[in-house]
Formats: C-alpha cells, sequence, structure tokens
C-alpha cells in the first residue's frame, strides 16, 4: 500500500515544481514586456518611472547629480507618411539601439511613446548632460534629433526635472524648425 501512495505523491510533487517554474518565468516574462517598449527593447515609460524613482532616491541620498536627456526625432512623421509605418519602425528601432550602445551602462534609455526618448543619467550634471547629447548627436546622424537637458534639483520631484528636459527640447525643437524655415527662404 504504501508503494501506491508514494508514485502519486512524488508525481504530485513534481508537477506541483515544474508549474510553479513555469508560472515564474511567465510572471518575470510578463513583467518584462509591461516595462520595456517591444519594439525598441529599451525601458517604456513605465520602466523609466521606476528606474527614475530609484535613480533619484540614490542622488537625493548621495548628493551625486542625475540629469535627463529628453530627445524627439525631428521630421519623423514625414518618415511614417512617405516611406511607410514599417520604415518608421525600422527608424526607431535602429536609433535606439545606436543611442543605446553609444552610452555608459549606468544610463537608462527609455522611449516614451512616439519618437519621444529619454535618457536618465546618473552622476551627469546638466552641463555634461548636454555635452553628451551634442556628442551623440553629432555620432548618430541617421536622422536628426532635437534634445533637452536638465539636471534634478535638490527636494524636486522626479517627474518634474523630466518634465523640464520636455520643454527645454520642445523650445530647441521649434528653434531648428524656425531656423530651417528662414534657410530654405532664403535659398
Amino acid at each position: 500500500y504504501r508503494g501506491e501512495i508514494e508514485l502519486p505523491i512524488g508525481t504530485l510533487t513534481v508537477t506541483t515544481l515544474v508549474i510553479g517554474e513555469l508560472i515564474a518565468r511567465f510572471k518575470g516574462g510578463l513583467e518584462t514586456a509591461t516595462l520595456t517598449d517591444p519594439l525598441c527593447g529599451v525601458w517604456n515609460r513605465r520602466g523609466f518611472q521606476l528606474v527614475l524613482r530609484r535613480a533619484a532616491a540614490t542622488a537625493g541620498r548621495t548628493g551625486q547629480p542625475l540629469s535627463v536627456v529628453f530627445i524627439d526625432l525631428d521630421g519623423f512623421k514625414t518618415i511614417n507618411d512617405r516611406q511607410g509605418h514599417a520604415m518608421g519602425d525600422q527608424v526607431l528601432a535602429e536609433f535606439a539601439r545606436t543611442l543605446e550602445a553609444a552610452t555608459r551602462p549606468q544610463d537608462s534609455l527609455a522611449r516614451f511613446g512616439g519618437d519621444e526618448f529619454a535618457l536618465l543619467m546618473p552622476d551627469t550634471d546638466v552641463t555634461e548632460a548636454l555635452s553628451i547629447g551634442q556628442r551623440l548627436r553629432e555620432e548618430i546622424t541617421a536622422v536628426e534629433w532635437s534634445v533637452g537637458a536638465a539636471e534634478m534639483l535638490p527636494g524636486e520631484h522626479p517627474e518634474a526635472f523630466v518634465a523640464r528636459a520636455d520643454e527645454l527640447m520642445l523650445a530647441e525643437k521649434q528653434s531648428r524648425k524656425r531656423a530651417r524655415s528662414l534657410s530654405a527662404e532664403s535659398e
């Protein structure tokens, strides 16, 4: 009688362990899927918010600077309109891969949606962030892009300094657009 019970109990135990492992893998995959952008393979906005909160807490404790560069591709709508969304997707994915490869391992790149990206840079002040943004723009020339950089101020809410970087990027984008327009008019 004892041998008759050991086999089903052993089978049930192994089955439970296998199911538990499968659930854990599924849950890990699901968490990754909800935090990363499927097209570009970088953080999405939700994942970026988690990274931002951790980095802001660390910067607050250590007093080290924390900067963000907000990026928007110039003329991206034209790519989608003229060459199709498949080409637009390819441009976004390639841009993200190239940008991520050109940054430091401690930096975090996120796609906020559409053609907007944010690059979070721990231990980097705003002057250095602007310099890095300019260097990256000179290196990555497949598409034109505008940048805005901000450094988190003491006591500032993390989302507030990201919003400042976004506003600065928009101002630069408008300035670049006006300059191109004036240049086209003078030709």
